[in-house]
């Protein structure tokens, strides 16, 4: 594999998303893509906004975004669920609150949410629940409440509830090569990331 970057400097990195049970999810999976591209990232309490709902996020954007540069984020990554809404239209209104932004910025859009994310990955829900039940889901980007469909499918296949450890654990366990292939939106996300971190690592 071809690193895009070297180890030279750990990148402070932001976040920006719309509730708690997303923090695992994504602080996971961006520390595992970045790892694994070579680029060390640090993501800490103090760099981490909760926009609770896209509306919230839409309207916090520069308000956050400046609060964590100046607690030191040298790059920042906007995670928004769909909600069954215009992904373009939500994707191209957060690219407008961030033109302004001085520090390289990563956008995703999950379809229709991020959950949609954990369930495209059997094997990783099967090892997180403790079971081999659960089949290989269609379409995870076309579920209309992919939230709904989690707590349906621990219920069923495992008898748990889903709590926040729950989607750490699957996200540090999915397979971003089947993220990628099942879920569009992760894709255009996962490289939308690895051009933020480039930006963040000049002279690499």
């Amino acid at each position: 594999m071809v690193q895009w970057c070297t180890w030279r400097n750990t990148v402070k990195l932001g976040l920006i998303i719309e509730g708690e049970y997303d923090e695992p999810v994504i602080s996971k999976l961006v520390r595992r893509i970045c790892k694994q591209s070579g680029c060390p990232v640090n993501i800490s309490k103090e760099r981490i906004r909760f926009g609770r709902g896209f509306g919230n996020i839409s309207k916090k954007l520069d308000a956050f975004a400046e609060q964590l540069q100046i607690v030191g984020s040298e790059a920042i990554v906007v995670v928004a669920d769909n909600d069954r809404k215009s992904r373009n239209l939500r994707l191209n209104s957060l690219r407008d609150k961030i033109r302004g932004i001085s520090v390289p910025v990563a956008v995703g859009i999950a379809i229709e949410a991020v959950e949609a994310w954990l369930l495209a990955d059997e094997q990783a829900l099967n090892l997180s629940l403790g079971t081999t039940q659960i089949p290989k889901l269609p379409s995870p980007s076309k579920i209309k409440n992919p939230k709904d469909k989690l707590e349906q499918v621990a219920k069923k296949y495992a008898n748990q509830p889903v709590l926040r450890d729950l989607y750490g654990q699957i996200a540090d366990r999915a397979d971003k090569k089947v993220l990628d292939k099942r879920c569009r939106c992760f894709n255009r996300f996962h490289n939308e990331l690895r051009s933020c971190l480039r930006k963040a690592q000049p002279g690499t």
